[in-house]
Parts: C-alpha cells; structure tokens; sequence
C-alpha cells in the first residue's frame, strides 16, 4: 500500500506543480478529470506551516466521547504543556472531556503539539454523534471594515453547502448533533448581506449584535469585541467541523477558515461570480442534508477563488470529495485520505 500511496503522489506532483497557480476551471475537460483521479489517491500530509500571515492567531477544541477518563487525566496532567491547556469535562457530551489550546500560530512546533495532544485523545477515547471540532480564528483576522465582513457572510452564504461537506472531516455527513449546535446559516446570512449591504447608516457593531443571537451556529460571532485586537476569546468560532481527533484534518481546516476570511478582505472580491453561485444553489440551503452531496464544479470555483497556490487547492479538494464516496446514514467514515 505504501509502494502504491508513493506511485499516485509521483504522478499527481509530476502532473500538476504545487507551486504554481493553476486555475482549475479553464483547464481541458481531460486534464481535470485526471487530475481528480490522480488526487483521489492521494494522501494528505500534516505540513510544517500552512503559510498563514504572522499576525494571524487560531485556537481549536477537541471533543471526544465514551473516555477512560481516569486514565487520560492521570497522562493528561503529566505533560508540560497540559497547563496552557484548558481540560474539562463537558456535560453535551457522553462521557465527554473538552481540550481547549491556548492563542497559537502557524508555526512548526504548533502542529507537532497537536499531534501529540491527537495521540491522547485518540487512546483514551473517540469520536461520539456530538462531537464537535471547533476552530477559532483572531477577529482581527477581518479588518475593522462593514463591507469586509459582509463580503464574508455572502461568500459563506453562497458556499456553505461545500464548506460544510468539507469540514465533516473523515465522516461523509454531518454529526447527528450539528443542527442544535452547528445550525447552518446560508439563509440568513444571505438575507443580512441584502439588508446592510446598501445601508448608509449601518456600522459593523450593528452587524456583530445581529449575528450574535445565539452561540449555536455554524458561525459563533459572539465572542467578537474588537477587529483591531489580538486577545484570548476575541475570536469567530466555527462550529461545523465534526471532531477528527486527526491533526491533518484540524489543520486543513483552520487553513480553510483563515482564506475565507482573507478573500473577504480582498479587493478584487468577485461579487458577480459569487452571487451566481447564490442564485445556481439557495434552494438547497434549507435542507442540511443536501450538504452531504458532492458539488464538484462548485467546490472548484471555491478553490480557485481563495487559493493561490495548487497545493493548497489539492489539499481542500482532497478533503472535500472524500474519495467520491457519499451516504446518507449517520457517522460514516470515508475512505482513508490522510497519512495519519
């Protein structure tokens, strides 16, 4: 198996360079197709950086279920960085414990602790229907600009359906927990992008109190104080990730979460391209369970319109299509797609 892993990464980087930029949506209907069947057997690697800005601060949560929790604590407490850690038991979960990191960066030494905390988690438990692998990206990430943040919630609006599908992570569906926890939000943030987008007398604090009625969303803004200031909790919290207890994973998607946020802020921000999408696919967006489908081209334009690089656009379509494989029954693990 190791022989064959080596044979398709051969080919896929011989194929494509993944230092280049390729734009996936003009490439010949053959070389596509190629390349999705040479990345179909690819596995993903946990990197060293995943090229974030320096200022850019991230924190996740790990959740698991049905945990020795005697055992765990007593190896817990023994690690030196188990103090900057926040370790809980929590009462959402079934016989569940709650990791909580610190403010971090893209930095080595981060993702090398990470696979260690992994390790842990992974010996004295695992992955239950409600646990969730939330990611928490720096509000100083988005500029302290009205427009900025509305060009996000539209992006996230209009793509929701393929984020969403992506940060399920291993599994081919949703954690039968998301809709009380995780609740999706393409509807409504369709709906305030269309009533402060052309408001003179709208401000950003208007915006954050009108997308802060409730934690238990895809996208928890309540933790939100101030876009100029880098401090502990002053984050937006994505909810949709199911738990992985996978490193890879975790990083994978803190990456996504962080472009998002980024072409939010760009100034070349495709507003007619993005508001085709709303219009190909709104009626979905009320059924969560449509998310669980494949929508290729529109997950390609999604890569395309936030990467600048391949590597980083073959590492979300990896994780997004999942080995072409779908199912409609709950916690269904894909395919092995990660070298971990």
């Amino acid at each position: 198996m190791q022989l064959l892993d080596n044979y398709y990464e051969h080919k896929l980087l011989h194929f494509i360079d993944i230092h280049d930029n390729v734009i996936l949506t003009k490439l010949k209907p053959h070389d596509l197709h190629r390349l999705l069947n040479l990345l179909n057997h690819y596995k993903l690697r946990l990197r060293n950086n995943i090229g974030l800005n320096k200022n850019i601060t991230f924190g996740y949560e790990l959740e698991m279920e049905y945990v020795d929790k005697i055992k765990m604590a007593d190896v817990w407490y023994k690690e030196e960085y188990s103090k900057k850690y926040e370790y809980k038991n929590d009462g959402t979960l079934n016989d569940g414990v709650e990791i909580a990191s610190p403010i971090l960066m893209d930095e080595k030494k981060t993702w090398n602790l990470l696979v260690q905390i992994c390790n842990i988690c992974n010996e004295f438990g695992s992955i239950g229907p409600n646990s969730g692998g939330h990611i928490h990206i720096g509000a100083h990430s988005l500029n302290y600009e009205k427009d900025e943040l509305l060009n996000f919630l539209y992006l996230w609006a209009c793509f929701e359906n393929v984020i969403s599908r992506f940060s399920y992570g291993l599994f081919l569906n949703h954690r039968p927990a998301l809709k009380s926890y995780a609740k999706p939000v393409a509807y409504s943030y369709s709906k305030i992008y269309s009533e402060y987008k052309n408001s003179k007398y709208a401000s950003i604090h208007d915006i954050i109190k009108r997308l802060s009625y409730s934690k238990n969303l895809a996208i928890n803004f309540k933790n939100v104080k101030d876009f100029n200031k880098q401090a502990y909790k002053n984050t937006i919290e994505f909810r949709t990730p199911n738990e992985s207890l996978n490193p890879i994973i975790k990083q994978n998607e803190i990456l996504l979460f962080w472009k998002l946020l980024e072409y939010a802020k760009n100034s070349n921000f495709d507003y007619d391209k993005v508001k085709s999408i709303y219009l190909e696919n709104y009626e979905r967006f009320s059924d969560v369970n449509s998310y669980n489908k494949i929508y290729l081209s529109q997950a390609i334009i999604l890569a395309d319109m936030i990467f600048d690089n391949n590597l980083d656009k073959l590492y979300f379509l990896r994780q997004y299509i999942k080995s072409f494989q779908v199912s409609e029954k709950s916690m269904v693990k894909a395919k092995q797609f990660t070298k971990y």
